[in-house]
Parts: C-alpha cells; structure tokens; sequence
C-alpha cells in the first residue's frame, strides 16, 4: 500500500484509514469541504457516497439500478 496519495483532498485521510486498525479510526474523520475528485460507494439502496468527503452524496440513477440488477429498462 502507498501512503500519501499525491492527487486529490483528504486523501491522505483515507490512505491512513487503511492502514491502522479500525479503534484508531476517529482519529481521521471525512474532510468537511467537497475533495473535488470522488470515489463512490454505495450507502445504501438509493445512495452513494464518497469514501474522502462529508459532502459528497449523489443518489443512484435509473441506469446504475439496472445494471446492478440486470433488470433491462423500458422505452
């Protein structure tokens, strides 16, 4: 693992989230402001967050349901 990422906001944040054990992890909470550069993971059924900042949020789209259940859509 690389420590220190050299591209995006709180970034650094995340890659010490990975490396300790999960009873040091308070110790770096998300950034506050937008990172500018999100990765997303799904929340839950409906939305995804970004794994480096608070105000990263987005609610899944139409097609991003389909494809996760295969579902073909309708025209």
């Amino acid at each position: 693992m690389v420590l220190l990422s050299s591209t995006g906001r709180y970034r650094w944040r995340t890659d010490a989230r990975g490396a300790l054990p999960a009873a040091l992890m308070w110790m770096f909470p998300k950034g506050a402001k937008d990172c500018g550069d999100h990765q997303w993971y799904r929340k839950d059924e409906r939305t995804y967050r970004c794994y480096h900042c608070e105000p990263g949020e987005r609610p899944s789209t139409p097609d991003e349901d389909r494809q996760r259940t295969g579902v073909p859509g309708r025209d």
